[in-house]
Order: C-alpha cells, then structure tokens, then sequence
C-alpha cells in the first residue's frame, strides 16, 4: 500500500505536444506541491441493441484523456515553468544593469510618476531591455526618504538622449544616484502554446510505480491570498492520456527550488489600486484572489483513443477584492464601473512577485450587514481586459535578491 506522503510530482517541457523531449538527458523538475487529483479520464459509450434478457451488450471505451489539479503554496522560483504555461508566454530578456548611472526628476505636472534617466556613457544601454509594463526594482539610492523600491514602468521614451522611463509611482525625491542597479523580467497573458510531461512518482513501492501524463496544458490557475495563511493556489491540466510504467521518462530530477513559502502577513508588501499604495488606514483587506482560464477544449480524432490535441480558447482574468468596509471609496470603482489597475507584491528574502492587472472592471460588489457581531465587508469581483498601453491583461514579474 501507498501512503500520500510519499507521492512525488515531476515535469519537464515538452516540445512536441504529447511527446516525450528528444534531448537528451532529460531532466525533470521536482513540482512542489500540497495535493493532486492527476488521472486518466475516460469517455465510455453503451451498447444500443436491444436483448430480450434486458441485459447491456457491450460497454465500448470512446476516448480517454488525462487532468486534474496540482494545489501549491507559494514559494519563489518553484513554480515559474507553469507560471509560463498559465500564460502561454515566454520570460522576457531580464533587466539586469548593475552600477549604472540614473538621474531621478518629475514630469510637469507631477502626476504620481517619476522619469528615469541613464548617463550616456553607460554600455550597453541599461534601458534596452525595458518594456512598458513591467516592474522593475531600483537600488543603490543615497537620498533619504530612499528611492530605492519597486515601480512599474509606464512609459518608454528612445527619442531621448539620453533615453528615459517612465515610473509608478512616483520615486520619493529628485536624486542623481551614481551606482544604480536595475532588476526585473516578466511574463503576460499570451499566445505561444506550452504543454508538459508530468510524472507522478509512488516513492514508497517496490518495484518502483510511475504514472506519466503527455501533453498537459495548463487549463486554469489561481492564486489565494487570506490574512493568517499560506499564500496558495492551484493548478489545473488538461492533456492527452496517461502511461503507467515501473521507469522514469527522465534520465534524472532536479530541485527547483528550496525557498520557503510565502505567507500573506509577513510577504505581501503592497498592494496597489491605481498605482497606489493602499495603506491600512484607507483600507484593510481581508481577500485577494485571482483565476486564469484558457478555455481549453479537447480534441479527438478518429482512429485514435488519445486525444489528436487540446485546443485553446481566449484568456479569461477575473478575481476577487474584500475589504473592511471604511468608506465608499473602493466601493464607488464598482459603482461607477471605472476601468482600475491592481497589483500586488509578494517578496521573501528579497525575492519578489509582482502580479499585476493593469485594466479591470468590478462586474460585481456588495457592502452587506450579514447578522449581528460581524464586520461589514465590501466584496467586489473583477474581470481583467486588455489594457491598450501595455498589451495585457495580466503580468507577472519576478526579482530576484541581488545583481547577477
């Protein structure tokens, strides 16, 4: 008998739907994760001929399949491979300048944003790699209040000599910091088509049980974020059929990561409406959480059991926002049916995430008194679309501690 503690999930990239890679070795990524539902599904058809002993004919297998979901608890690093298959995206070339020269002033007028400006003597172009949308980390600030922080980039002017950024929000002081560093790369809702082999391993038997899963697609994930919890979420597959064998597909595994898990009192460092700070004092949230669905569809073909491919269908963003009822002014976005950015950031040992929407639109809010001795909360659902300056509906950027 197996016991769930000793159950092991792995994946690696596929680069031929349904396949296992060619390269070799093949390495397989150790998947953290808190539970799993991973199985063959399988599609049966009755008999239609009719008995005189009112018995079933024949039962005949019509098509099989393979899914399920992976739940996770957030941890830098550990799960960017599927982060990118949610998206259907590929991580941008990193912004990695190191001791650049940046000079710090403000548009007129002051709209809550900050223009960053490199010396030109700087190579290569530290800005090269900038695109709007992202977020990026600044350090290496002398002033005080510091500048150093997280901003998102709003605008990218190469016309300029030197060349400048745009940022959000706004740096605390005018400065001119002589050894700068610039850190960011992110991924966002996309269109390359990603899919995985995924091993689930029965550590505790002899022989040795593996059950192999082709072709997975990333179907739908989400992210949970409650005051006195484990920052979690899930992962949902969908992919092309199941293959159990007493050997690996692999040549070996490798760890992804060993940080540890990110909690939603000590990680979650800000949480931004507009490109705002929301300090606790306007509002104090009890809720955050996010869905991504891709809509996926199977797609079988006759002559085959398996599935002939898993097709793709549009990227849906939604979520939900509550919060101790203060004011009207969270509420009034609802009311008023204004197109909000929200973002958060979720840092642990100085490795961050900025998840980020950039356009959504509250379909649905409350502000309810449910009985006696309770808060009053408001409660608004959102639905992500694409925002015209950026391109996206959701971007997910990751710093790393330090310069490379």
């Amino acid at each position: 008998m197996s016991d769930s503690s000793s159950v092991q999930l792995f994946f690696v990239n596929e680069t031929v739907w349904g396949e296992v890679p060619v390269a070799s070795p093949i390495v397989f990524s150790e998947f953290r994760f808190t539970n799993e539902s991973l199985t063959q599904n399988t599609e049966t058809a009755q008999s239609e001929e009719i008995r005189s002993d009112r018995m079933v004919s024949d039962i005949i297998r019509t098509q099989v399949g393979a899914g399920g979901d992976a739940g996770i608890e957030l941890s830098y690093g550990s799960h960017d491979p599927l982060f990118v298959g949610a998206l259907y995206d590929d991580w941008s070339t990193e912004v990695n300048a190191v001791g650049v020269g940046i000079t710090i002033s403000y548009p007129s007028p002051e709209n809550n944003t900050g223009i960053l400006a490199h010396t030109s003597a700087d190579s290569p172009d530290p800005f090269l790699n900038v695109v709007v949308g992202q977020h990026l980390r600044l350090d290496g600030s002398l002033a005080s209040p510091t500048n150093d922080g997280v901003y998102k980039v709003v605008a990218k002017d190469t016309t300029a000599s030197p060349q400048t950024i745009t940022v959000s929000p706004a740096p605390p002081s005018a400065e001119a910091i002589a050894s700068a560093n610039l850190r960011g790369q992110y991924i966002s809702n996309g269109t390359t088509r990603k899919s995985f082999q995924i091993e689930k391993l029965y550590s505790d038997l002899s022989p040795l049980q593996y059950q192999r899963f082709s072709g997975m697609r990333v179907g739908s994930m989400d992210l949970n974020i409650a005051p006195g919890a484990i920052i979690n979420g899930s992962f949902t597959f969908q992919g092309k059929e199941l293959i159990a064998s007493s050997a690996s597909a692999g040549s070996s595994t490798v760890a992804v990561s060993a940080n540890d898990v990110m909690s939603a009192v000590d990680n979650i460092t800000d949480i931004r409406i507009d490109g705002v700070e929301i300090a606790d004092a306007a509002a104090c949230f009890t809720n955050v959480q996010f869905t991504v669905e891709n809509n996926l569809r199977d797609q079988p073909c006759i002559g085959s059991l398996a599935l002939g491919g898993i097709g793709i269908g549009r990227t849906n963003v939604s979520g939900t926002i509550e919060a101790y009822f203060r004011d009207r002014s969270l509420f009034a976005r609802y009311l008023d049916f204004t197109t909000t950015s929200v973002s958060f950031r979720a840092t642990l040992a100085g490795n961050s995430y900025v998840f980020d929407f950039p356009a959504v639109k509250f379909t649905s809010g409350e502000v309810v008194a449910g009985g006696n001795d309770q808060d009053v909360i408001v409660s608004m659902e959102f639905e992500a679309k694409r925002d015209a300056t950026s391109g996206f509906m959701l971007a997910i950027t990751r710093i790393p501690t330090g310069t490379a």
